[in-house]
């Protein structure tokens, strides 16, 4: 549902990096920080990667078929986070690292924990291969 509030986290700091980068297309990774969260398990629903199409991971098309999943999933309420598998490392969803969808309007919520916010020093070799691989602005 578009306009519906959402938290959206990765389970480890790297990957929440990679998201970072490909859905803000950023090559500046100075003063970013990560906040730890910490969500019971019983809390999660784990979203059946068999109900995904071949071509999920496409633009236009896995954003929506991707939407329409949360959207049940959120409309029923079951759990206050969906773990997903990451669009950008699918592989690793098998691997124990994976994105989260949490329902900050699930009566649950509040017992997620969050904590103070920790500096994130990603490598400057990182930013400079970001910054090589930015397309020209006009």
């Amino acid at each position: 549902m578009r306009g519906v509030r959402a938290v959206y986290l990765a389970s480890r700091v790297a990957l929440g990096l990679l998201e970072v980068v490909v859905q803000s297309g950023t090559v500046a990774l100075a003063n970013y920080a990560y906040y730890p969260i910490l969500v019971p398990d019983e809390l999660l629903m784990r979203l059946d990667r068999t109900r995904l199409s071949a071509d999920w991971r496409t633009m236009m098309r896995g954003r929506d078929e991707c939407r329409t999943l949360a959207d049940g999933w959120r409309s029923s309420a079951a759990s206050a986070g969906l773990v997903v598998p990451s669009a950008v490392v699918p592989e690793a969803y098998d691997e124990g690292e994976f994105n989260v969808v949490l329902d900050p309007e699930h009566h649950d919520f509040r017992k997620i924990t969050l904590e103070a916010p920790r500096p994130l020093s990603a490598d400057a070799r990182l930013e400079a291969l970001l910054t090589r691989a930015a397309p020209p602005t006009a």
